[in-house]
């Protein structure tokens, strides 16, 4: 019986943090509601059970171009803007739950967080893309966060002050070691 009235408080702070999710951050809820409650099939009774606590907390969740749009807006945010948030991304409930714990994850990560195993081991798919979206930097001057992250002169400035490297002792090239 304890166990059950401790499932009950979970669920109930867990209501409680979503509702504040819609309150503070309605996109990031929106993505979670299409990505969480959208079933591969009407058995699906994992999807089924998040479309009831989302619909408990009101509102429809989105269509799938809204939702990838809404995807589009917030990655830049936490990841690399030029990763494709298209199609192949939503198709299957494998593809959704792994976009949503990235989303979810990226949101509270620090630049030093690792995923926790079961999620990796569980949802492989999220691995895969949060290497995409943190770890492979593109060259398109407009991503913001990989002119960031995947700058050496930036990360030397950010972690230990200096604005450049030193020009001595020198590479047999001329350049800093």
């Amino acid at each position: 019986m304890a166990d059950a009235r401790q499932a009950a408080i979970l669920f109930a702070d867990e209501f409680q943090a979503l509702d504040g999710l819609q309150q503070n951050e309605p996109r990031l809820f929106e993505v979670l509601h299409f990505l969480l409650a959208t079933p591969d099939a009407e058995a699906d009774q994992l999807s089924c059970g998040m479309a009831i606590l989302f619909a408990a907390l009101g509102g429809a969740p989105p269509p799938q171009d809204r939702a990838r749009a809404l995807c589009r807006e917030l990655i830049p945010q936490w990841g690399c803007a030029s990763v494709p948030v298209d199609e192949s991304l939503v198709q299957t409930q494998s593809q959704r739950l792994a976009l949503a714990y990235v989303l979810a994850w990226l949101r509270v990560a620090g630049s030093n967080s690792v995923l926790p195993p079961w999620v990796r081991l569980g949802h492989p798919l999220t691995g895969d893309l949060i290497n995409r979206l943190r770890e492979v930097p593109c060259h398109p001057v407009d991503c913001a966060y990989c002119r960031r992250v995947h700058n050496s002169q930036e990360q030397l400035h950010t972690f230990f002050g200096f604005d450049a490297f030193r020009a001595m002792p020198q590479s047999t090239t001329g350049g800093s070691l």
